[in-house]
């Protein structure tokens, strides 16, 4: 008798049709899962957005951009609010020499 515990009956009982079971065709099932986002895969913000935020609106700009913003858009709004005060400081002593 066969040693594959498949094949085995219990004493007495009918053969198997066609020699037993047969090995499993399929394939088992295989799942593709999300992977879990990592830190870099996370929105970090809009840079350009901060630095719109920064330019437009100034300190209260980048001051609510500090407190709401994600990490990208901070640093943004802090260069914009920087050019803002550069560009101010410019206009102002071309406007101071031409006097």
């Amino acid at each position: 008798m066969d040693d594959n515990p498949l094949n085995r009956r219990p004493q007495g009982s009918a053969p198997l049709p066609h020699g037993g079971p047969t090995a499993n065709p399929y394939q088992p099932p295989t799942f593709d899962y999300e992977p879990i986002p990592t830190y870099s895969d996370v929105d970090a913000g809009s840079y350009g957005l901060g630095i719109a935020l920064g330019l437009v609106f100034s300190l209260i700009g980048f001051l609510l951009v500090a407190i709401l913003g994600k990490e990208q858009t901070k640093r943004g709004a802090l260069h914009g609010f920087l050019i803002r005060i550069g560009i101010t400081i410019l206009v102002v002593l071309i406007s101071v020499a031409t006097r």
